[in-house]
């Protein structure tokens, strides 16, 4: 599993951080946190790893988190 952390820049020039668990799996699973949360809390990255055994996973964090 090889794990990315990238970045998107959005049309109005925000900036979303992301990670992604690439395994060559023909799925991927996106991973979207609930409010006042982020993708670096340790239960999100801990279901990210439990993904990732069986699949692609993109978990990102949304405006204003992370």
């Amino acid at each position: 599993m090889i794990k990315k952390n990238l970045t998107a820049l959005t049309e109005d020039n925000h900036k979303i951080v992301l990670d992604h668990y690439k395994n060559g799996c023909p799925d991927v699973i996106i991973l979207a946190h609930g409010f006042y949360n982020n993708k670096d809390t340790y239960l999100f990255k801990k279901i990210a790893q439990m993904f990732a055994k069986k699949y692609d996973v993109i978990s990102f964090d949304f405006r204003g988190h992370g």
